[in-house]
C-alpha cells in the first residue's frame, strides 16, 4: 500500500479520498444508506456530515480485511487527510 499523502490517486484527491469513496460505495447496506442521508441533506454541509458518518460506520464495523487493511493508522489521522467535499455515491 502507498503512504498516505496528499498526491492525487486513481483520479481523487489522494489516497484517504480514494480509499473511502471505494469502501464507502462497495459495501450495498453503507452505500444505500449514504445514498439516502446525501438525498435528503439539505445542503453540501449536510451532504458532507453524512459521507463522514458511512465512513464511520465501515471503520467502526471492524471488519479484519478491507477499509482497515488499507487505512494502516488510527481514524482520526486517516480521516483529516480525505477531502470529504468530493466522496459521493451520488
Amino acid at each position: 500500500m502507498p503512504a498516505q499523502d496528499t498526491t492525487e490517486y486513481n483520479g481523487h484527491t489522494n489516497y484517504a479520498t480514494w480509499a473511502t469513496n471505494l469502501w464507502i460505495s462497495n459495501d450495498e447496506g453503507t452505500y444505500y444508506r449514504t445514498y439516502e442521508a446525501e438525498t435528503e441533506a439539505a445542503d453540501e454541509r449536510d451532504r458532507v456530515e453524512a459521507v463522514r458518518e458511512a465512513a464511520a460506520s465501515v471503520w467502526n464495523s471492524r471488519q479484519p480485511a478491507g477499509l482497515h487493511a488499507d487505512v494502516k493508522m488510527d481514524w482520526q489521522t486517516f480521516v483529516r487527510e480525505v477531502d470529504w467535499s468530493t466522496v459521493t455515491v451520488l
